[in-house]
């Protein structure tokens, strides 16, 4: 056992560790890292085990059905296999992966535990300082390719922070308990790390599904009886330039981590926006969509951190393309127009779906607000974290006779040149 944990693992399954009217920062905590995790991961079910005096404790599990479902729990059967796989990770102390007939037959003769088919799982352990807090188990009504492992990679890369974010809310740092947690600025702090660990997850999410895309169609390209090798190179450039980005985004994490300040520098926002779309083309072209440019046919320089303002526009063309979804009977268009305002632009992506509705306009940019029956709710979140960082601001309108159109500048903007 890892750390300064040496009993042996046993099994709580009676113990109510939050009950669904115990709404503190730890409730947050685990509402908020079931839900990312679920989503993430593309399971069918999610569960958090907390350790409580050398034991395994059920609290909380999630399903999806529209929305992430959220319960709170008071026992596992012991003999369950979420409960196998949760002491086997325990033990352990590392990763646990079950999608294979021969892992599932394994787990089943060294613990005894029945496992409906088809199922598979994926266990991974939260340790703080080497010990163990609570065991993530994710489940999927199906065995083959639940969990690829792009998507294994992510969750152990973010596992650190879900224990971090768990220690700081753990009710053993309250005077008791079952005490509330009080102290405002507390429960804001440890609601922001979660919300820090979902917008983590919505970023990471994206380049490592391009990859797994392209990885997968460069890999088609070349089992050809005759190997298209012109597509293979186009598909493996593109798989690339997604881990690139995704460098860059544990680059920056690494940045916040030092709590150093992001570095602005002077960069042309129109081909920013050029860029953004050029990545976006894939998805574009699926939809059967048109980007339509106006006032960008000059160089506009600004004063920010490029990467970050390139993660807003490719987040207001996803959210463009999903909101015209459901349009059949006009076009699918995309607007992005550059409108020069004192020193700092206004960038606007406007599109062609149904808009805005009126009672989601003052909550939107709020932390986990979606109208997606799979979606975190963090991408306009982070797009008004990032645009405030940059002293600008980011609002949204409805457009006649149909449509909806986000539009941002930044406020320490200005002409470089």
């Amino acid at each position: 056992m890892p750390g300064d944990h040496d009993e042996r693992m046993t099994t709580a399954t009676t113990a109510t560790i939050a009950p669904p009217s115990w709404r503190d920062a730890l409730d947050c905590v685990i509402e908020t890292l079931l839900r990312v995790a679920l989503t993430s991961a593309g399971a069918t079910g999610a569960h958090i085990l907390l350790v409580r005096h050398g034991s395994l404790a059920p609290c909380a599990k999630a399903h999806l059905e529209h929305d992430v479902i959220v319960e709170y729990q008071t026992a596992i059967d012991p003999d369950s296999p979420v409960m196998a796989v949760a002491r086997t990770v325990a033990e352990a102390g590392r990763p646990v992966s079950l999608h294979t007939e021969r892992a599932i037959e394994r787990l089943c003769s060294a613990t005894g535990c029945r496992v409906r088919r088809p199922w598979s799982a994926f266990g991974i352990p939260l340790l703080r300082d080497a010990r163990l807090l609570a065991v993530l188990v994710l489940e999927h009504d199906r065995l083959d390719k639940a969990f690829p492992s792009s998507r294994r990679a992510l969750l152990e890369q973010l596992a650190p922070q879900m224990a971090a974010a768990l220690a700081n809310a753990s009710p053993a740092r309250a005077p008791a308990d079952t005490a509330p947690c009080r102290n405002p600025g507390e429960a804001s702090r440890i609601t922001a790390i979660g919300e820090l660990v979902a917008s983590i997850i919505h970023e990471m999410s994206q380049p490592l599904s391009a990859i797994d895309a392209s990885s997968g169609a460069a890999m088609r390209w070349l089992r050809r009886d005759e190997p298209n090798l012109r597509e293979a190179i186009v598909s493996l450039e593109s798989v690339q330039s997604c881990a690139v980005r995704a460098k860059a985004i544990i680059e920056r994490l690494r940045t916040l981590n030092r709590q150093a300040r992001i570095p602005f520098q002077a960069f042309d926002i129109h081909d920013a926006v050029r860029k953004a779309v050029h990545t976006a083309r894939p998805r574009i072209d699926s939809a059967g969509a048109n980007v339509r440019f106006a006032g960008m046919h000059d160089v506009r320089s600004v004063m920010g951190n490029r990467a970050q303002i390139q993660q807003v526009i490719e987040i207001l063309i996803a959210n463009a393309l999903d909101a015209m979804d459901g349009v059949t009977d006009r076009a699918r268009i995309i607007r992005i127009s550059s409108l020069p305002r004192d020193d700092a632009p206004v960038i606007s992506i406007a599109d062609s779906g149904p808009g805005v509705a009126l009672d989601l306009k003052e909550t939107m940019f709020r932390p986990f607000v979606t109208t997606k029956p799979q979606g975190m709710g963090m991408g306009l979140c982070i797009c008004k974290r990032i645009v405030e960082a940059h002293g600008g601001t980011i609002w949204t309108e409805n457009i006649s006779p149909w449509g909806a159109r986000f539009s941002f500048e930044l406020g320490l903007s200005r002409d470089a040149g």
